[in-house]
This record gives C-alpha cells, sequence and structure tokens, in this order.
C-alpha cells in the first residue's frame, strides 16, 4: 500500500488486509473453530487480489508500467509547455 502513489489500483489490497485483519491475532481457539467460516473469502481475495498483484509487482510488467506512466507524464507536460508558448 506504501507504493500507491505510483500504481492507484493497489488501493484494491484495501479489503484483503482488511480480511486478514479481521482474522489476525485472535485466541488460539478461533483458529480452531472459526477460522473454516473464513475460508472461502480469504482464498478468493488471494486468488482474485492479492495473486495477480503479486505477480504484477514483481515481474516486468511494473517496469513496463512505469516507463508508460514516465512517458505520458513527459509527453502531457510537453504538450501543456508547447500551449503556454
Amino acid at each position: 500500500l506504501e507504493q500507491k502513489g505510483d500504481f492507484p489500483f493497489l488501493a484494491a489490497l484495501a479489503g484483503p488486509v482488511a480480511l486478514v485483519q479481521g482474522v489476525a491475532n485472535k485466541p488460539y481457539v478461533f483458529y480452531l473453530t472459526e477460522l473454516h467460516d473464513h475460508e472461502d473469502e480469504l482464498l478468493d481475495a488471494k486468488e482474485q487480489v492479492l495473486e495477480p498483484l503479486r505477480r504484477f509487482m514483481n515481474g516486468s510488467q511494473k517496469q513496463i508500467y512505469l516507463d508508460a506512466r514516465r512517458r505520458s507524464r513527459t509527453a502531457t507536460g510537453a504538450a501543456r509547455r508547447s500551449q503556454l508558448l
């Protein structure tokens, strides 16, 4: 979530983070008797949000995104400067 400024789509992590926080730091009995009630939600969050973002952030797509974003900002800045002249 620290990189949300560079990667606004990381805001999608808020839901899975809340899920994990909801089951964290519980008495050990919770993990034996109630964690299974949250299993589907946690696995869905992992498969649908966490894993795709992890692959993106650890793969070449991250650098491609950063390069495209930098070029877009450069082009936008140049277009604005030319409008001022």
